[in-house]
Order: structure tokens, then sequence, then C-alpha cells
């Protein structure tokens, strides 16, 4: 029996990215009460860099903001514990590349329907086995 593989949908893929914030979110505030608003902020932001600024310029500010955090995180010494040092490190550039790929799944998916779309149109005005018009495309 041939097993057929099932692929994550966009939708399946966008819920499973909101739960995901979810849980990091309230993880962070069973953690440490205080970093829960600061980590959900850097998230928001992260999301918001990755669905609109290019994929270039979105490695450059990845690799810019990693290290002013490590410069950060180094600051603070041992006020935190290294999972919330970890999780500050970690959030902004993992978040940033989840939604730019969640981006161009969605751009992707729209060039399909386009394309899509004008095969259908092509194929209502011309026969593509004998290369004729069709009677709808003559009338």
């Amino acid at each position: 029996m041939k097993h057929k593989i099932r692929s994550l949908t966009l939708e399946v893929t966008i819920l499973l990215f909101i739960v995901f914030i979810l849980a990091i979110t309230t993880l962070v505030g069973f953690l440490d009460k205080y970093l829960m608003i600061p980590i959900t902020v850097i998230i928001l932001i992260s999301i918001i860099t990755g669905f609109f600024i290019d994929r270039i310029i979105l490695v450059w500010l990845v690799t810019i903001v990693t290290f002013i955090g490590i410069a950060f995180v180094l600051n603070i010494g041992s006020q935190v514990n290294g999972i919330v040092k970890t999780l500050l490190l970690v959030i902004f550039p993992f978040f940033a590349t989840m939604s730019s790929l969640i981006r161009i799944r969605i751009l992707s998916r729209s060039t399909l329907i386009n394309n899509r779309k004008l095969i259908m149109r092509k194929m209502e005005k011309k026969n593509l086995i004998t290369k004729t018009p069709t009677q709808v495309s003559l009338t």
C-alpha cells in the first residue's frame, strides 16, 4: 500500500506559528513575570520585520540585532538565568525567519493561483491540442 505524505497547509502553518508564540510568552511568564512584555514586543517586532523587509536586508538586520543582543546579554551578567539569556538571543532571529518563510509561502501561493487563472483563460480561448480557437472565443 502506498502511503500519501501529508504536507502542512498554509493555514495550519500559521495556526501552529500563533500557538508557538503563545506558548513561548506563557513559558516566559512562568520563568520571569517581568520579561513577558519585552519578549512579546520582541516577537511582534520580529514578525513585522519578517513580513515587510526583503530577505537580504532581513539577514543583515537579524545579524546586527543578534550581535547587539549578545552585547546586552553579556552586560546583564548574573541578573537573569541562562535560559532567559538564550531565549532573549534566539527569539528575534527565529521569529523573523519564520515569518519571512510564511510570507514567501503566501506569495508563492498567490502566484500559483494567478498562474492557474491565466491557464484557464487560455484554455477557454484556444484548444491547446489543435491550436485552434474554441467556440467560446469565436462568439
